[in-house]
């Protein structure tokens, strides 16, 4: 987990096509923004190089816009986007 709202499963080999999620939350894809309904275990395609990471749904997260900037420094004036994920119950 990074915080309390970002979790990053664990690909046992480079094949690996299952995620383990926790019971206790709903979560979406990060790559599809697709909801989860259904906790662990998910089974998914992720590439070789990707990992799957999921977000936990009733969170609001900022996603700081970095285009063409190669550096934090050069980013940290730039707007930020918040990322809305909301529950099954709204």
């Amino acid at each position: 987990m990074f915080g309390d709202n970002i979790l990053v499963a664990p690909k046992l080999n480079s094949y690996s096509q299952v995620a383990y999620l926790p019971y206790q939350a709903e979560w979406y894809n990060f790559n599809t923004k697709l909801f989860w309904t259904e906790c662990s275990p998910v089974s998914g395609v992720w590439p070789v190089m990707e990992m799957p990471v999921f977000y936990r749904a009733g969170s609001i997260l900022p996603i700081l816009l970095h285009e063409n900037a190669l550096s934090l420094l050069r980013a940290i004036n730039n707007d930020i986007a918040l990322e809305i994920y909301p529950t099954s119950k709204g």
